[in-house]
């Protein structure tokens, strides 16, 4: 038996030790009614791994935080990939919107964009998910079209956030007010 197959068979021991909250996608998606419920029975010490450093707020009360996305789908969710809400993943908390910390200031916007158009549409407009993602697949692209052309330049992430709040605040559809 070779050493790497000794490996293999090691390592799947203890990956069936231990198995994140979910891998499964019907278990993530439209889960806004039974999220408490989820939530509490997470055990505590998963979400004490993910480290969230706060990156500002945006439309008054949501809180954007850095997070380390490996972390993530280490310990939580193998398929978080850049960014999630509380609308649809059940471990952040609704008022919140996590990103991961390795993108550059414009592709953080970028993905707030997409984040917080899909969770408004989930919350608000009762959509299910593909069809706010595609909403929020649209306006990602019209924020993305304006920085590939130079017309938008984003140097830092306080920039980010501060533009990002801007845009979304400019789409019709989702229906906020602006703050005074």
């Amino acid at each position: 038996m070779s050493n790497f197959y000794k490996l293999y068979l090691l390592l799947e021991k203890e990956e069936k030790q231990y198995e994140p909250p979910y891998y499964s996608i019907k278990d993530r998606l439209d889960h806004a009614k039974d999220r408490k419920n989820k939530r509490d029975n997470l055990p505590s010490n998963l979400l004490k791994k993910v480290e969230r450093k706060i990156a500002g707020k945006i439309l008054g009360n949501i809180t954007v935080y850095f997070v380390d996305g490996e972390t993530v789908r280490d310990f939580l969710d193998i398929d978080f990939t850049q960014a999630g809400h509380g609308n649809r993943y059940f471990y952040i908390d609704p008022n919140e919107l996590w990103v991961e910390e390795y993108l550059r200031p414009p592709d953080c916007a970028a993905t707030i964009i997409h984040e917080q158009t899909e969770s408004i549409r989930m919350l608000n407009d009762n959509e299910d998910y593909s069809t706010a993602h595609d909403a929020a697949n649209r306006a990602e692209g019209s924020f993305r079209k304006l920085t590939r052309q130079g017309k938008l330049v984003i140097k830092d992430y306080k920039q980010a956030l501060i533009e990002a709040e801007k845009f979304l605040l400019d789409i019709p559809s989702l229906h906020l007010k602006k703050e005074k």
